[in-house]
């Protein structure tokens, strides 16, 4: 692995790996999918859903294999929720002055 193969996924996979997991677990989301699908599906879906250790780690493998398959799209698809992680991160930081 490269040193920019390090930082995409230290940099923009990580931190959508993050983000998305706590979509799953946490928020309701647009129009409520998010909560949709919390209640969808048997128990142990539903578990592991609401556990953000626990997808967190199901997605980390599914980036993973996206990442094999090709880092370009791996980075693709994880930059949106790397964006929205920051969009968090920044309004947990700087809101505090600003509301």
């Amino acid at each position: 692995m490269t040193s920019n193969e390090i930082l995409l996924v230290l940099f923009v996979i990580g931190p959508a790996v993050w983000r998305l997991s706590s979509l799953l677990a946490f928020e309701d989301g647009p129009r409520d999918i998010f909560e949709k699908l919390r209640g969808v599906g048997p128990d142990v879906f539903k578990a592991a859903i609401v556990c953000q250790w626990c997808n967190s780690i199901y997605l980390g493998v599914a980036y993973s294999l996206a990442f094999l398959y090709s880092p370009k799209l791996a980075a693709a698809l994880a930059l949106p929720f790397t964006l929205s992680a920051l969009a968090v991160f920044y309004q947990g930081v700087l809101g505090r002055f600003y509301t």
